[in-house]
This record gives C-alpha cells, structure tokens and sequence, in this order.
C-alpha cells in the first residue's frame, strides 16, 4: 500500500515526464499483443496513438524478460530521437512476467527447483493407489492360516494387490525444474 507521500511522488513525476520531455510519454494501454511483444498505446499528452515494444532488447533468440501491462493501465513509454520505435519503461499494473533464459533464480535459489507438477502429480497418484490396495487388504477381518511352511493368506493377498502397480523409483531430477530455482 502506498502512502500519500509516494502518491505526490508520482503525481510529480509524472507531469514532470508529459511536461518536458519528448523522449518520455505516458500512455494509456489499448491493447497488448503477447505473439509480438507489442502492445498498442495511446499517448495522453499527444492523443496519438503508438505500437510500443515490450522488450527492449531487440535480437533472434528473443532471450530476457518483458512484463505485459493490463489493458486500460498506465504506462510510460520511451523513444530516442533517432528512432521511430517506442518501447515500455514502466507499468502501473502488469498482467503477465515472460522470462526466456537459461536459468532463473529466485530468493537466493536455496530452495532447490521448482516442482515438475505432472511429474510429482503421477508419482502421489501412485502412492495413493498403493495405499488404497493396501488398506483394501488390510481392512479385511481374517485370513485362513496357512500350513507350516507355506506363505499365509494374507501375504499372498497382499503381493497380488501390490505387485501389479510395480516400483517408483522416483528421485529428485525426475521431479524437479532445476532451470528455475526459488
């Protein structure tokens, strides 16, 4: 939440920015084309209408982190004097945060990957069915006992219950992003 103070702050700085400068807009967002990194702005000092960029490093491997604004959110825009292109500073509301790197860290990484969510979901749906063939053979109220020397009842029940849904195996690679640490 911010306070008074930071709310003056802004309201300066943002007519300081659509007084004086021809290289600094505020826009209102019309529309944000994620495909492109693009979005459609209109300039509120000049009511014109502009495509902004959403990344500001221009390159193939479309590498780095670009934020789309929320449509109808403010925005300040920048263009240098020797080119047509605009590209977005800041956001008043951001919807969305693209990052496309090798590797990202949050917190300091210290808390491992980030969870394979269908990886982890398949491995509980297993262990949930294990335990539910397990307690199904369990909860039955006796079993005959076997002569000596011969696998009781109630072992061979509960091989035939569990043999079928085979080992895990499952280890921490198989569950974790280690490309995103947190």
């Amino acid at each position: 939440m911010s306070s008074d103070k930071d709310d003056l702050i802004r309201k300066e700085l943002l007519k300081l920015i659509t007084s004086t400068s021809d290289c600094l807009k505020v826009a209102k967002v019309l529309s944000v084309d994620k495909a492109k990194q693009t979005c459609k702005v209109k300039l509120v000092s000049d009511d014109v209408e502009v495509t902004a960029r959403l990344r500001s490093v221009e390159d193939s491997e479309n590498k780095g982190s670009w934020y789309a604004p929320k449509v109808g959110s403010t925005v300040v825009v920048g263009r240098m004097a020797q080119f047509k292109r605009h590209v977005v500073l800041m956001f008043s509301e951001i919807d969305e945060m693209h990052i496309t790197c090798d590797k990202v860290v949050y917190n300091g990484g210290t808390l491992g990957g980030l969870i394979k969510i269908d990886a982890l979901v398949s491995y509980l749906q297993t262990i949930d069915t294990w335990t539910q063939k397990l307690k199904q053979v369990i909860d039955v109220s006796s079993y005959p006992t076997a002569a000596p020397g011969s696998p009781d009842t109630f072992h061979a029940a509960l091989k035939a219950a569990i043999d079928p849904i085979g080992s895990t195996n499952v280890s921490k690679g198989a569950l974790e992003n280690t490309k995103i640490k947190h």
